[in-house]
């Protein structure tokens, strides 16, 4: 049975407090991550919810990774708005993940199939693409990669998603021998998520700083 004392949980709190903290006059890009941290703590709250009561789920998880890829993709083109190729990569990226999605709707259904095609696609997608944001921002040389905002929330896509593909794989591998196993190894992605959300929350207390008012010309 799911449990809302899910320790796993509380790595909410402190990006739900870094969200709040930064003004609401945010760059574009904060505010799609912050629409995708509420969506993905409903989500996470609702599928709890549903599996305490025995209620199928799997069909709001596939919803959420289509949002999720759709929130993600237009974050990475807000920070690479104006650039050269940066619209066309966007177009690619959203392109692939929906070949592969219409693939696995014809021939599955969405409420009873996890879209792990999808999932392992969409996550290559966005893990690439994050990582030539990064390499974009590190050739603008304008500051230290580490007191901007936006390294830290590219680093929560890329550690996230480039460490989950593998794991998924391997949980498949195994669970089909040994269910047990395979269940703790899927358990690695709970480490996998709290980082992904601790990168998040440095990301939104860099912001804060950045966008606070700043006295006596002291930053």
């Amino acid at each position: 049975m799911a449990s809302f004392a899910d320790p796993k949980l509380l790595v909410f709190l402190p990006a739900l407090i870094g969200v709040f903290l930064v003004p609401l006059r945010r760059p574009d890009w904060a505010w799609l991550a912050t629409i995708a941290l509420l969506l993905s703590l409903g989500v996470e709250l609702l599928g709890r919810s549903l599996a305490s009561s025995g209620t199928p789920n799997l069909v709001f998880y596939n919803a959420y990774m289509v949002m999720e890829f759709l929130l993600i993709t237009a974050m990475l083109w807000s920070m690479d708005v104006g650039r050269q190729h940066g619209g066309i990569r966007s177009v690619i990226m959203l392109l692939l993940f929906l070949a592969t999605l219409a693939f696995e709707l014809w021939h599955q259904s969405p409420v009873s199939t996890f879209f792990t095609k999808s999932v392992v696609v969409g996550g290559l997608v966005m893990a690439m693409g994050s990582i030539l944001v990064l390499f974009r921002l590190a050739n603008d040389g304008q500051e230290a990669l580490h007191r901007r905002a936006e390294f830290w929330m590219l680093l929560s896509v890329v550690t996230y998603f480039l460490g989950f593909i593998p794991i998924l794989g391997l949980y498949f591998y195994i669970a089909e021998r040994d269910p047990e196993l395979g269940a703790s190894i899927y358990r690695i992605n709970d480490v996998l998520f709290v980082l992904r959300y601790a990168l998040f929350t440095a990301s939104m207390i860099v912001l804060f700083l950045e966008l606070r008012p700043h006295r006596h010309g002291f930053r």
